[in-house]
This record gives C-alpha cells, structure tokens and sequence, in this order.
C-alpha cells in the first residue's frame, strides 16, 4: 500500500482507494452536478493501425467553491489519460469525459463494453473523488480490443491533486497547492506546484516543471527530469533504480540515490545546508551556478564524477579514488591549496575554504573538478 502525504492525513484518501477495490460501489452523483452526455461516436482513426470502433463523449460541471481535494482512482484494467489544468476565471470544476474502443466495430458488443465502464463522481466535503470502474473479467482483457478513458478536466488554481493509477498518463497544469501521484507504466507531467510535490513512477517518464516546498520523485526504470525547482523548504529528493536522471536550473540542497544511470545537474545554485548525491553505476555530471558556504557530498562506485565550479567558488575540496580499482583525479582551471596529496586522495582549499565539496568513488572512477579560470599550463591533462 502507498504511502499518503502526512501533511493531509485527515482525508482518508487510501481508505476510499481500498473500499472502490473490495466493492467497487456505485457513486451517487452530489447536488448541483450538470451533465451533458452526446451519444455513441464513431472511434478516431488511428492512421498508424488502422483502427475501427466506437467512442462516447460526456461532460460534468460541479460547482468548485468548497472543493479543495481532487481525487483521481481507476481500474487497473484500464488506460487513459487525465489532463488537470487552472484557470482563475473558472467557477465549476469541468470534466470532460471520452470513452474510446478500437480494433472493434460498432454494433451491441461495442455498446455493452462502453455501458460497462461507468465514470462516477462524488463529493464529500471539500473533496472531489473521482473513479472509474470496469468488470473484474472484462471482456476486452486478452483480446484485441482497445480500451480508454480520457478525462479533461478544468479548475480554479490552488487546489490539492492527487491521482493512482497503473495505466493512465497524467498531464497536470497548474498552479496546484500540492500534487501526489503514484504512477506505474504511464508519463506524468506536472507543472507549477507551490507546497509539495510527491511523483512516483516505475516505467514511464517523469517531468517536473516549476515546483517549490517539498518535493520527492521516484521512479524505478523511467527517465526523470526535473525544471525549475525553486524556493525548496526540504532536500530535494530524487530516487531511480536505472532511470536517467536530469535536474535544470536547482536553488537549494538535493538527496539524490540513484543505482545504474547517469546523473546530471545543471545551473545548480547550493546555498549552505547538506547536500548528497548517491550512485552505484553512475556517471555525475554537475554544473554549479551559485556556492554559498554549503556541504556537498558525492559518493559513488565504479563510475566517473564531473564538477564544474562558478567564479566565486570557495570550499574546503576532498577528492578520492578506490585503491583497488584506480582510476584518475584531475582539476582544470581552478587553483586549489593542496594540503594533502597521494595516488588515491587529494584533499585542498579553494579561496578561503567555505563550505565542503566531498567526492568519493569507492571503486573504480575518475574525478574531475573543473573551475572558471583559464587553464594553467601544468601538463597536458591538467592534473594536481
């Protein structure tokens, strides 16, 4: 069972996940929802498959002014795509719904499939619950019938997302006060969060774009790419097993683990705190923007870490290599006071040595630091 933010414990949004999976009831719509529904649809053609088959279109308005929560809960045996976007002129919460079959032709199969799957609504306080259910043997499982479900749906700014699901993409445009997804073959993409963000994929990819307070992905095999992440009250905290991962323009300190792919940070601006990169397999590549007195560690094994450092770069430099494995440890352009100096270590100051810069391979690697300055003719390579 997934974990729940603790900061809004007091909506039991698991319980209503485990009560939709053991009973699958039947949501009775709330007071003031308007539905418009248009009937049976001939599918789009896909051009790629050539695809036959059936679709239905629907569209609900519930009035928005006490909704805080929009909560979002599928069957695992079905795909789609739910889109979330604001908009400050917006009174009601709009959603549109489209059931689409393909590799089917339209006739009373088609109809009973789309009249299986019911798309309900509830509201309950200040919580918006949205689900959809399927048969638990549905025909179109094994088969070569194609199967989805497309919600649009549009809301005033501010509110708190939160969506489940192992099939649906999730495109989400905000600005949201907090966004919470667990995700398993499908993308997500979110944009502009203002408290807390929590993505969790396996397979598919993940973007964050904008995003400030706390903030925590994880995704096992899909890539991760994160933008603009600003204002953070907590680590950044970023997991993946084989996912690249990709953080662009950084204010704050990072937690990041991550077992066999690549790592890379660009414009990272570290302002005191601690920071921590993590790798097993793993190349590093970091490009820093702005050093203000912070703690930086990067501990890998078998793999290669690149440091670019700004004009006002001024730390206390730890650098060093597995004595079994082996490997080089080089800077370019920046000048550093050694202190210590052997085959497998280097310890310095740079400038008046505020703040540390840790870099550990425990195994097999190479280590280059690099600085602003031009280079200084020492040798060829440049090395300590």
């Amino acid at each position: 069972m997934r974990p729940v933010n603790r900061i809004y414990s007091r909506v039991n949004y698991m319980g209503w996940i485990m009560k939709r999976k053991a009973a699958r009831g039947i949501f009775c719509l709330a007071l003031g929802i308007t539905i418009l529904w248009s009937g049976p649809l001939p599918a789009a053609d896909d051009p790629d498959n050539d695809r036959s088959g059936l679709s239905t279109s629907e569209v609900r308005r519930i009035p928005a002014a006490d909704i805080v929560f929009v909560e979002f809960q599928p069957a695992n045996n079905i795909r789609g795509e739910i889109r979330l976007r604001t908009d400050i002129d917006v009174g009601d919460v709009n959603i549109e719904i489209k059931k689409n079959l393909y590799n089917i032709s339209p006739g009373e199969q088609a109809t009973k499939i789309l009249e299986s799957i019911s798309v309900e609504t509830r509201v309950a306080g200040d919580n918006l619950q949205i689900g959809i259910n399927t048969p638990e043997y549905a025909e179109w499982q094994g088969s070569q019938i194609g199967v989805a479900v497309d919600l649009e749906i549009l809301l005033p700014p501010g509110r708190i997302f939160r969506g489940d699901s192992e099939h649906f993409d999730f495109v989400v445009d905000g600005p949201f006060r907090e966004v919470q997804i667990f995700g398993t073959y499908g993308k997500i993409l979110v944009e502009e969060v203002i408290e807390s963000a929590s993505l969790n994929s396996e397979y598919g990819t993940l973007i964050l774009a904008g995003a400030q307070g706390q903030v925590e992905v994880s995704n096992h095999y899909g890539t991760i790419l994160l933008k603009n992440i600003t204002g953070l009250t907590e680590q950044l905290k970023v997991r993946s097993e084989r996912g690249e991962v990709e953080l662009q323009t950084v204010e704050g300190p990072v937690d990041i683990r991550v077992d066999d792919a690549p790592v890379t940070i660009s414009d990272w601006t570290v302002r005191n705190g601690s920071s921590r990169i993590f790798t097993d397999n793993s190349p590093v590549t970091i490009d820093l923007v702005a050093w203000e007195k912070p703690q930086v560690t990067i501990r890998s094994r078998n793999s290669k870490v690149t440091v670019s450092t700004p004009a006002d770069f001024s730390a206390l430099v730890r650098l060093s290599i597995g004595e079994e494995g082996g490997g080089y440890i080089r800077t370019r352009g920046l000048p550093v006071k050694v202190t210590h100096l052997d085959r497998y270590s280097v310890e310095g100051v740079v400038s008046n040595g505020d703040g540390l810069l840790e870099v550990i391979i425990e195994g097999r690697g190479d280590i280059m630091l690099r600085g602003p300055h031009p280079r200084v003719p020492k040798d060829k390579d440049d090395s300590i």
